[in-house]
């Protein structure tokens, strides 16, 4: 379970890695945070998503079966 944690970590840091040898010094900073976050941006605005079609989700649900118990 160890080694697939350090290759998941090797994964994970790859993009940086490729990013920080492709740029210059002067501005790596600001590729990074560019790289950040098109990285993060999905996942936050997904997680923000998510919670709202589930709770759309399972009203539907609810009301369905409150429909099927009317019959």
């Amino acid at each position: 379970m160890t080694g697939l944690r350090i290759a998941w970590a090797g994964i994970l840091s790859m993009p940086y890695v490729i990013l920080s040898g492709a740029m210059p010094a002067e501005k790596i900073g600001i590729y990074m945070g560019i790289l950040n976050s098109f990285i993060t941006l999905p996942e936050i605005i997904a997680s923000l998503a998510f919670g709202w079609v589930m709770n759309w989700r399972q009203a539907r649900r609810t009301c369905q079966y409150c429909l099927r118990l009317s019959h």
